[in-house]
């Protein structure tokens, strides 16, 4: 498992404000193909998360972000398909299970 595909509940603007799991350093923003717009945060004991397919960033490489502060937001798409987050979480270099580090409620 790499990461996993959360489809949140949209507020009435049909924007989705997608909030740090946990304090951290940003390391990267970036535009990636198969996941859109892509913030990878770097927390404590060397565990890194990442969150895909956003449809713009609220955050800069180097800013420091507290647990829940906005590093970037969903928009409902206006389809059937509703708008997705990836969310993976690497210890080191390896992928692990997001429930098992993060409470996903």
């Amino acid at each position: 498992m790499k990461g996993i595909e959360i489809v949140p509940e949209a507020g009435g603007t049909g924007l989705v404000q997608v909030v740090s799991s946990d304090a951290g350093r940003v390391l990267q923003v970036l535009d990636d193909p198969e996941n859109g717009t892509t913030v990878v945060i770097q927390h404590s004991g060397q565990v890194t998360a990442i969150y895909g397919r956003l449809n713009e960033s609220e955050v800069q490489v180097n800013d420091w972000v507290e647990a829940g502060d906005a590093v970037g937001s969903l928009k409902e798409t206006g389809n059937d398909q509703p708008a997705t987050l990836y969310f993976a979480v690497k210890e080191g270099e390896q992928y692990v299970d997001p429930a098992e580090v993060v409470a996903l409620d």
